[in-house]
């Protein structure tokens, strides 16, 4: 009740410093956001603070101006059975040793998953999994060994492949947020790839995809939330990307598109350092694909485009 006193009379803009911004950004912290703490509002607080509206309130909350309305709504949902029997029904079509103990943080976190979602009305199965893919940059997701980790080995598994393979799973995270989406609307995951190719491949997230967008149309269109970006590795050359477009495998990386930001777009990413594909300390982190500076330059010169359903 501290923070919403603090910040009641108060309306961020871009620059603004002070206690009040430190408040805003620790509780976003606390909520399990990737955040620095420095009280300045800034881009990264901006971005945070619109994500924390969406996971908290779905896609019809996600505005700057009404964030003391959502903060005074804010409220921890409780996990009750039936989210538990969900959880029970859902391990029950994974492999035998995902059961062992080391995993129960997983299973537990994810019956806090379906209770968050019940307070959620996103209408739209690509809201639902940009929402998921929101909801896991929450838990603080990183590999125990590369490409390995109790949250890694299920998400691989979640989506279609063999977690003892320790294959990169960037491909497999986004199948893996396409598959607790369904999940999450129909108590089990009777299909592990609704509407989605089974790969774990991030080029092939583009070739196969029947509704793929250009990078220039996914920059301007609402419905690329939800969907896979797919861009070519940032330390090879912009003419990969073209490769992959053409139909042919490229190395590459992908990742969820949780929101349009100026001439670009904020993605999720699995097996990511938050600034490009990782390969040796693999995190669920977010990823600016813009025309603007730095990284997300890089990124988005190498950009395919978006694969939606």
């Amino acid at each position: 009740m501290s923070l919403i006193t603090d910040l009641v009379q108060v309306e961020f803009e871009d620059g603004d410093q002070g206690a009040s911004v430190r408040s805003l950004q620790e509780y976003f912290s606390e909520c399990g956001f990737p955040i620095t703490v420095d009280g300045i509002y800034g881009p990264q607080t901006r971005r945070v603070l619109r994500m924390w509206q969406f996971v908290r309130f779905g896609a019809g909350a996600v505005d700057e101006d009404s964030f003391v309305t959502t903060l005074m709504m804010a409220e921890e949902a409780e996990v009750d059975s039936e989210d538990e029997l969900a959880v029970v029904s859902l391990m029950a079509t994974m492999r035998e040793e995902l059961l062992d103990e080391q995993y129960d943080g997983v299973w537990a976190s994810l019956a806090k998953m379906r209770a968050d979602y019940r307070s959620v009305e996103t209408h739209k199965f690509g809201c639902d999994v940009a929402w998921v893919s929101i909801w896991l940059l929450t838990q603080s997701i990183q590999e125990a060994s590369q490409n390995r980790g109790p949250w890694v080995d299920v998400i691989v598994e979640l989506g279609g492949g063999d977690h003892l393979k320790a294959d990169p799973w960037c491909a497999r995270f986004v199948t893996a947020c396409r598959v607790l989406a369904s999940w999450l609307r129909s108590d089990v995951a009777k299909d592990k790839s609704p509407k989605f190719p089974r790969t774990g491949s991030a080029s092939q997230l583009w070739i196969l995809s029947s509704s793929p967008l250009t990078r220039g149309d996914a920059a301007c269109m609402m419905g690329s939330i939800g969907g896979a970006f797919v861009r070519s590795r940032t330390n090879k050359p912009e003419w990969h990307a073209q490769v992959i477009r053409d139909g042919e495998p490229m190395p590459g990386h992908t990742g969820v598109v949780v929101d349009l930001e100026g001439n670009g777009f904020v993605g999720i990413a699995g097996n990511s350092s938050g600034s490009g594909h990782s390969k040796s300390s693999g995190a669920v982190a977010v990823e600016l694909l813009a025309p603007t500076s730095g990284h997300a330059m890089r990124a988005w010169d190498r950009l395919v485009g978006v694969a939606t359903e």
